[in-house]
């Protein structure tokens, strides 16, 4: 895969051409506190998304999957910029399927997740892998846990929900596909999980209705978390009327009075959030330099 860094503001972000030309976009977003011991790589397992989540700038244009190898060439780029051609200079990397693309609508993210821990030994490989639980894959969903039962320990493949809103109506006008109701991700989550880990309720906070009790008496806290995102500042949530909220503590305060374990995230910038996709008529990315995997 040829890749391009390209000069933005605040990421390390990169774009690779796929093997029919077409453009994928993917970064380095570890923190300054945690690079010591683990890189974070956000990779995109589509090229644009059939979804188009109204708070997401990568939805549109959809032009197909992105192969394993393809993702694999992403992971590798990544690390040549991180460390150089040799190993892995950290203990852990944490690959996130959350640049581009709904993750359960690529097959071969299969292959690519089977391979991934290999690729990144020595390093301990962990997954984040983010879904809006579309409805129509659940074959996929199902070889999805086989898959993380074979290779990946206890914690090492995180998932996670894009649940938006405790109220189904509304989070279906936010991800305009058909998605598992409620009951359905339930269910599934119960499978999902080893002794100790938790699914993953992501909650941009956004003025969507959240109610806690509702949310606890569908995903029981033993098997969920929620955690409390920003929500990125795109163009497609300004033209839906979505803006960030602000005072979320009483939020806070009522899930974990209901039993949940709640997370924090901040964006280690505005071009890694969730959503974020430099297009060429949002951000003049310049190339500063060619790499070749």
């Amino acid at each position: 895969m040829q890749v391009e860094r390209l000069s933005t503001p605040g990421a390390r972000l990169f774009r690779g051409r796929t093997h029919d030309g077409h453009a994928v976009e993917f970064l380095d977003a570890t923190r300054d506190d945690e690079a010591a011991q683990r890189r974070v790589f956000v990779v995109s397992t589509l090229l644009g998304c059939p979804v188009q989540c109204r708070v997401c700038d990568a939805g549109g244009g959809y032009r197909g999957r992105v192969t394993a190898d393809e993702l694999l060439a992403q992971v590798r780029a990544l690390a040549a910029a991180a460390w150089g051609d040799g190993p892995p200079a950290v203990p852990e990397v944490r690959v996130e399927l959350t640049r581009m693309g709904e993750p359960a609508f690529n097959p071969h993210v299969l292959d690519f997740l089977d391979a991934l821990p290999a690729a990144l030994s020595p390093a301990r490989a962990t997954v984040l892998f983010s879904t809006v639980a579309p409805a129509g894959a659940d074959d996929f969903f199902e070889a999805l846990l086989a898959v993380k039962a074979r290779r990946y320990p206890a914690g090492a493949l995180a998932l996670q929900v894009s649940l938006f809103s405790s109220d189904e109506a509304e989070r279906r006008r936010v991800v305009p596909v058909k998605v598992w109701p409620f009951s359905t991700i339930a269910a599934w989550g119960r499978r999902a999980v080893a002794p100790g880990e938790r699914v993953t309720l992501n909650v941009p906070r956004t003025a969507l209705a959240v109610d806690a009790a509702h949310l606890a008496a569908v995903f029981p806290p033993d098997v969920f978390r929620v955690k409390l995102s920003e929500l990125t500042p795109t163009a497609a949530s300004r033209a839906s009327g979505l803006a960030p909220a602000e005072g979320d503590a009483a939020l806070e305060a009522a899930l974990v009075a209901q039993g949940f374990e709640v997370q924090r995230e901040v964006a280690a910038s505005p071009e890694a959030g969730c959503g974020a996709y430099l297009s060429a008529d949002q951000v003049q990315a310049r190339p500063r330099r060619t790499l070749r995997r």
